[in-house]
C-alpha cells in the first residue's frame, strides 16, 4: 500500500500550555540492523555535537538554552520504521533572556551537525556508544525474560520473519562500523524528507516564518510503500520441551488463525482482552484464583503477525492440567454468548472511560492527526471497530483458532 505525507508543516496552536513541540517524522524501510544503528545514533545525538564534543559542556549548553528536551527515537510498524526527532522548548516570552529561535537552532544542529568526522561518526564517540551496547547485549541472556524470549523465538520464528535472532542481532552489532552508521544517517536523515508537526503555544505568523527558515524542503510530499501486517505461515502443531538454567518454569501456547485477514485484528484484540485484560481476567480467575495452577498467566497479541500467545509461569507438576484448562477456557467461550456479551460491555465501558480521560490530554488533537497520517487507529476509531463485534462474530472467529506450538521451558525445582 502507498502512503503520502505532506512536507508542509502541520501547526496546532494551544494556548493552555507553556511549551512548543516540534516532531519531525522520517519514514524508512525497516531493516533489522537499523535497530542497532539507531541505538548508537540516538545516544550520540543526545550527548554531543560536532561543535560540543565534550559531554559535560554539551549538557551545560542545553541548560543554557533552556531546552526542555530533544531526542531521536523510532517506532516500527510492519515493514516500515519511523524515525522521530522531537524538540520541546518553553514558549517564547516565558523565561527572561530566553531566545526561542536560538534554542531551536541549537537543537537542529544536534541532528544535522552531529559528532561526525567527514563521512564517518567520530571514532571515539562511536566506540564508546557501541561498546556500551555490546556489553549490555553480552549479558542480556542472564535475564530470565530475555533468555526465554530467545528460546521461544528459535522455536516459533527460526527464519526471522518477525525479528532477528539474538545471535544474528549481536553479530550485526559487533560488526557495525562507524562508516555503516554514517551511511544510514545520510540516507535516512540528511537525504530524506520528513513530515513536520508543531504543537503548543506560539504565534502562528512567527511560527510560519520559522518553519520557512529552518524546515524548508525540496519536495511537497513523501510517498512510500508500507505494509503494517506480516502474517507468518501456519505452523504444524507440535510440543517442545527444553530445560532452562532457572528455577522458574514457563508454558507458552501459540494460537494461529486460519485465513487471517488484517482487518480481523480487532477480534484478536477483543479476545485477548477477555482472556487477560483487566476488565475480565478470565485466565487468571480460572487458573490462579479458582484452580491454583499458575503463578502468573497472561496473553501476548501478535495481531500484525496473525497469532496470539498464552503464557503462564507454573509448577512442573501442573503442566498437563494447565494445558487442559487453557484449552477448555477458550473452547467454552463458543458456548456462552451471554458471557461474551457481558465481557464486550465491560471492555467497551473501559474505552469510554479512557476516551473521557483523553479529553484532558492537551496533545490529543495533534496525536490524532499523526495517527491518521501514519494510518493508525485513534482511540475512538478502535472503540467504534470493537463496538461492531457481535458474540456470533467472536464465536466464528474462535472456531478458526488453531493451537500450533506448545512450548514448555522447564526450570529447576520450583515446588
Amino acid at each position: 500500500m502507498k502512503n503520502i505525507l505532506s512536507t508542509k508543516p502541520i501547526l496546532k496552536r494551544n494556548t493552555n500550555v507553556n511549551l512548543v513541540t516540534f516532531k519531525m517524522v522520517f519514514p524508512i524501510k525497516k531493516e533489522y540492523k537499523h535497530a542497532n544503528y539507531l541505538d548508537i545514533l540516538e545516544n550520540i545525538v543526545y550527548t554531543t555535537t560536532n561543535e560540543y564534543k565534550d559531554r559535560l559542556e554539551f549538557k551545560n549548553k542545553k541548560l543554557e538554552y533552556s531546552i526542555i528536551n530533544f531526542e531521536l527515537s523510532s517506532s516500527s510498524i510492519g515493514d516500515t520504521r519511523y524515525l522521530f526527532y522531537t524538540i520541546t522548548l518553553p514558549k517564547e516570552g516565558l523565561i527572561e533572556d530566553y531566545n526561542f529561535e536560538e534554542s531551536l537552532k541549537f537543537c537542529l544542529k544536534a541532528i544535522y551537525e552531529p559528532n561526525f568526522e567527514g563521512e564517518a561518526v567520530n571514532e571515539k564517540e562511536f566506540e564508546y556508544e557501541k561498546d556500551y551496547f555490546v556489553t549490555r547485549m553480552k549479558d542480556v541472556l542472564q535475564n530470565f525474560n530475555a533468555y526465554i524470549g530467545n528460546k521461544i523465538q528459535h522455536i516459533i520464528d527460526p527464519d526471522e520473519l518477525m525479528d532477528p535472532l539474538y545471535e544474528n542481532d549481536f553479530n550485526n552489532l559487533k560488526n557495525t562500523t562507524k562508516e555503516d552508521l554514517y551511511t544510514f544517517y545520510k540516507n535516512n536523515i540528511i537525504d530524506n524528507n520528513y513530515a513536520l508537526y508543531v504543537w503548543g503555544n506560539f504565534d502562528e505568523d512567527k511560527m510560519i516564518e520559522l518553519c520557512n527558515k529552518y524546515f524548508k524542503q525540496d519536495k511537497k510530499t513523501i510517498e512510500y510503500e508500507y505494509n503494517y501486517f506480516n502474517i507468518i505461515p501456519m505452523a504444524m502443531p507440535k510440543f517442545t520441551q527444553e530445560d532452562i538454567p532457572f528455577q522458574q518454569s514457563m508454558l507458552l501456547i501459540q494460537y494461529q488463525l486460519e485465513n487471517y485477514k488484517p482487518e480481523e485484528y480487532v477480534y484478536m484484540y477483543m479476545l485477548n482482552q477477555i482472556l487477560s485484560g483487566p476488565e475480565c481476567k478470565l485466565l487468571f480467575n480460572e487458573l490462579r484464583l479458582k484452580n491454583d495452577l499458575v503463578y502468573h498467566v497472561s496473553t501476548d497479541s501478535k495481531s500484525k503477525n496473525g497469532f496470539f500467545e498464552v503464557y503462564a509461569f507454573i509448577s512442573n507438576d501442573n503442566l498437563d492440567k494447565t494445558i487442559d484448562n487453557i484449552e477448555n477456557i477458550i473452547n467454552n467461550l463458543i458456548k456462552d454468548e451471554d458471557y461474551l456479551n457481558t465481557c464486550f460491555a465491560k471492555i467497551l465501558k473501559s474505552y469510554e472511560i479512557d476516551m473521557i480521560k483523553e479529553k484532558d490530554n492537551e496533545s490529543k488533537e495533534i496525536n490524532d492527526i499523526l495517527d491518521h497520517d501514519l494510518k493508525q487507529d485513534t482511540l475512538e476509531e478502535e472503540y467504534n471497530k470493537l463496538k461492531e463485534i457481535s458474540s456470533k462474530d467472536m464465536i466464528n472467529y474462535i472456531n478458526r483458532i488453531k493451537k500450533t506450538n506448545t512450548i514448555f521451558l522447564r526450570g529447576g525445582s520450583n515446588d
